[in-house]
């Protein structure tokens, strides 16, 4: 449960019979359940969502209502950066960042909301940013950013073992060497910060542009 007392709870639920759906024993017929529960609470608005152990089926669902088209995982950072359409991102996000935000605490990780308007930008300077490391041409530069890696100093400071998972530097010297480029670039150039609106598990606003 993530909740903002007299705004608003998310709540996710899971159950261990089978033939039980978990969210409708806790709303009810017609809603009877959750709305008693409403009512003591003056008006609280709450969110019952299923709980699942794929956390990228359980990032989609914390962010009810809005509807996700896409979600990309940083499992080193423990971040998921979540495309929605132009016209669901303020659902997303909520009033406040409130949707967000709760959502976040729910599931314990970080959420980096993006229209695909701004992800197709941010996509594009990152890869042009990536492309300064010598010897990265477009298509590498396109397959580190899928492999997680957004940022120069990301690169440089990650281990041999986690580098070696991008496309075409599987080999341990292949790795070291885009580590080493990397950090060369980095110093010589600095990072190009991709915008967003990031909310941690803290429910600390890291970014909004």
């Amino acid at each position: 449960c993530a909740r903002e007392p007299g705004a608003r709870s998310k709540i996710a639920v899971v159950s261990k019979v089978r033939d039980v759906d978990p969210v409708g024993a806790c709303v009810g017929m017609k809603g009877v359940r959750v709305q008693a529960v409403i009512q003591e609470l003056k008006g609280e608005k709450i969110d019952i969502i299923p709980w699942s152990d794929n956390s990228v089926m359980f990032g989609r669902s914390a962010l009810a209502p809005a509807e996700i088209s896409s979600v990309r995982m940083d499992e080193r950072n423990r971040m998921m950066e979540i495309m929605v359409e132009d016209d669901q991102l303020s659902l997303a996000i909520g009033k406040r960042g409130q949707n967000v935000r709760l959502a976040a605490q729910l599931t314990g990780w970080k959420l980096d909301i993006i229209s695909r308007t701004k992800l197709s930008k941010r996509t594009t300077d990152v890869v042009a940013s990536l492309q300064q490391i010598d010897g990265v041409s477009e298509t590498f530069a396109q397959s580190i950013y899928q492999a997680g890696f957004s940022s120069l100093r990301g690169i440089a400071e990650a281990t041999i073992e986690n580098l070696q998972k991008i496309p075409g530097y599987e080999d341990s010297e292949a790795a070291a060497g885009l580590k080493a480029r990397a950090a060369e670039a980095h110093k010589k150039h600095g990072d190009l910060i991709p915008a967003g609106a990031s909310i941690t598990n803290t429910g600390t606003l890291v970014g909004n542009k």
